[in-house]
């Protein structure tokens, strides 16, 4: 597999990148998991 990658210009990072954009067109509700707020993080700063 990295042989055909390496054949494109950039594949190492050009490949990745695009399967990306593309899974993330297909499904984009799929990272909404790593998106919720911990309860530390609703906190204000300075303790407002």
């Amino acid at each position: 597999m990295l042989e055909k990658i390496n054949k494109i210009p950039a594949g190492t990072f050009l490949v990745p990148l695009v399967l990306s954009m593309v899974v993330y067109t297909i499904w984009p509700n799929l990272f909404i998991v790593f998106r919720q707020k911990t309860p530390t993080s609703k906190q204000s700063v300075g303790g407002r």
